[in-house]
């Protein structure tokens, strides 16, 4: 979720131009301030954010156009994050799980000889202690079938 806290917010018209509103006066971290309705203004994304989200800070209900603009808001993120999990779910068939894959690495740790000596390669450069190490987790099979009782 958005960082701001918006606490309040309301729309606000220019008096000296009739229709929709100009902007909205909104509290967003304890500071009263004026938003245009600029879906680039980072405070009028964090209204509409916070709408999608819990609208309450705007009183009773919350007004058009922001409704329709936070619902819509609300979709086109859950619709990014399903996309997300189906691109993440079809990498690897759920059924089947995937094994652990480890290799080895080096440590920080440079090997020893038997006199206690640091060991270095025929270009003179030092050697490092190995050790084996999971670069992709195992992830357990989910089972195929489900049973329903009815």
């Amino acid at each position: 979720m958005n960082e701001l806290n918006v606490t309040s917010a309301h729309y606000y018209d220019n008096p000296m131009v009739e229709g929709s509103p100009d902007g909205i006066k909104a509290t967003i971290d304890g500071q009263e301030m004026s938003v245009p309705l600029d879906p680039a203004n980072r405070h009028y994304a964090a209204i509409i954010e916070a709408t999608a989200y819990d609208g309450s800070f705007w009183g009773e209900s919350v007004p058009e156009p922001m409704a329709t603009i936070a619902a819509e808001w609300l979709f086109n993120k859950q619709l990014q994050d399903y996309t997300t999990a189906v691109t993440r779910l079809a990498q690897y068939i759920v059924a089947d799980g995937r094994e652990e894959v480890t290799e080895m690495q080096d440590t920080t740790e440079q090997q020893v000889n038997d006199e206690g000596m640091p060991v270095y390669d025929d270009e003179g450069n030092p050697v490092y202690v190995q050790q084996e190490v999971v670069v992709v987790t195992a992830i357990d099979p989910v089972e195929p079938t489900v049973e329903r009782t009815v």
